[in-house]
């Protein structure tokens, strides 16, 4: 069952490392509505909100505030939150949210 498409590799410039994101989403539509949930993702390879890789997406929901590690710290792991096929009936959303896990930099 095809539900999606990859997109293109993103990756930090050699040297830099993964501080941070912010995730697209769209909250709970309600009933006999569809749910969309992760739409996108920003990527931050600097400790600056202006510099960023993102994903493509779509238009609907809204950025939620970005995750920085700490300083001295980057990316080192992430945890998804999927949910479960909702059957027959139900209103599949798949990915609903990111964590990313920080560790010491080298």
């Amino acid at each position: 069952m095809n539900r999606g498409s990859w997109t293109g590799v993103y990756s930090c410039d050699e040297g830099d490392f993964l501080y941070g994101y912010n995730l697209k989403s769209q909250p709970d539509q309600g009933s006999l509505t569809d749910d969309t949930a992760a739409n996108a993702l920003r990527m931050y390879c600097r400790q600056s909100s202006d510099d960023y890789l993102e994903s493509p997406g779509n238009k609907w929901g809204s950025w939620l505030e970005p995750s920085f590690c700490r300083s001295g710290m980057g990316v080192c792991g992430l945890m998804t939150l999927v949910q479960e096929d909702q059957g027959t009936f139900g209103d599949d959303t798949a990915l609903n949210d990111v964590r990313f896990l920080c560790c010491d930099l080298p």
